[in-house]
């Protein structure tokens, strides 16, 4: 007799837990929080929603687990380049680099981020409070140890690496229009070295 149960696993295929993730990512940051069904999401991964709820018990631990999930990769991959050796001019543009070439390979990122932030409906402040500013102020502190010599003197640190993020966040959410804004593409890294010259 012939012994029911799960299917063997596809190994060509990501585990179950990761393509929720994934498909959660697509459409948080097309239609928000507010606007998103945990129904919508299980069948994009071809799942029933009792099966979605097995792996994250609800919208807002889901929710939470895909932007935790894309601020910790974010933190891993700025770590790398604050660490670099260099002047302060240099770790701020590998920095910059870093973030750029984050949100240009996960691209669901900048418009979950933002929508997230002028949305203020999900839970994600408390992630936002507890993981994006101890990483800003992780990523000031290493670069402050060096000469401020470069910046200019009414410009805080702080604000000029939030302007740099804010300029290449914007540019990547914004796909279908940002030809008409950017008639020249990002210029985040010429900003950045505007701000911060390499001697």
């Amino acid at each position: 007799m012939k012994r029911l149960g799960r299917p063997p696993k596809d190994p060509k295929r990501a585990p179950t837990k990761e393509r929720i993730l994934e498909a959660a990512a697509i459409a948080f940051s097309k239609d928000g929080f507010a606007s998103v069904g945990l129904d919508e999401i299980a069948k994009r991964v071809g799942l029933t929603r009792p099966a979605l709820l097995y792996h994250f018990g609800s919208k807002e631990s889901l929710y939470s687990a895909v932007l935790t999930q894309r601020i910790v990769a974010l933190a891993e991959a700025l770590g790398k380049a604050v660490s670099q050796p260099g002047d302060m001019s240099s770790r701020i543009h590998a920095i910059v680099r870093g973030f750029i070439d984050f949100i240009e390979a996960e691209p669901d990122f900048a418009p979950l981020l933002l929508r997230d932030l002028m949305d203020g409906r999900g839970p994600s402040r408390e992630i936002l409070s507890s993981t994006l500013v101890p990483l800003l102020d992780s990523i000031e502190m290493a670069v402050s140890t060096d000469t401020m010599g470069n910046l200019p003197a009414d410009v805080a640190l702080r604000e000029a690496l939030l302007i740099l993020a804010s300029s290449a966040l914007v540019y990547s959410a914004s796909p279908s229009f940002r030809d008409e804004l950017w008639t020249r593409g990002d210029k985040t890294i010429e900003l950045a070295q505007f701000l911060f010259p390499i001697k």
